[in-house]
């Protein structure tokens, strides 16, 4: 279940299918997303490093909402220690510090579908969970076994001591 993307890893800890999950996000070089609900609930601490943490409030008419008429409600960094807790409805977005590293436990899924803006274009999408993904799609994010070996090898380096 762990998964690698373009600026992002996700190792998935544990799993209690329908329950929880636990995760350990690693941000590389360059990571940011854009305005983004998600599909269930979460808490996140953060472990090592730090990233910028922009609210803009719950989601309702989000799936319609025009790109244009989005304004954050608070801007924070987030740090080494540092907890939160969002609900699903939230919108969010995030810009990390390369080797930020945070542990994840969200709750079970609480829609079928989440909601990404990409501000500066004005385009935006909708995702799927996991369950309504091709194989390839599955594939294609898939963690190597040697991206695994690597990205624990690069955690433990940079766990603080």
């Amino acid at each position: 279940m762990c998964e690698t993307y373009d600026f992002l890893d996700k190792l998935v800890l544990y799993d209690a299918p329908g329950q929880f999950r636990i995760r350990l996000h690693r941000f590389r070089p360059g990571y940011f997303d854009r305005p983004h609900n998600h599909r269930w609930t979460f808490a996140s601490k953060i472990l090592a490093g730090s990233y910028q943490h922009t609210l803009y409030g719950a989601d309702t008419d989000f799936a319609t909402l025009d790109p244009a008429d989005l304004r954050p409600l608070l801007i924070r960094t987030e740090r080494a220690h540092d907890w939160y807790v969002l609900d699903h409805t939230a919108v969010r977005s995030v810009t990390a510090e390369a080797g930020t590293i945070s542990l994840v436990v969200r709750g079970p899924a609480a829609k079928d579908s989440f909601r990404i803006i990409d501000t500066p274009t004005g385009e935006s999408f909708t995702a799927l969970g996991s369950k309504h993904e091709t194989p390839q799609q599955r594939a294609d994010k898939r963690m190597t076994p040697g991206r695994l070996t690597s990205t624990i090898a690069d955690i433990l380096a940079a766990r603080p001591a």
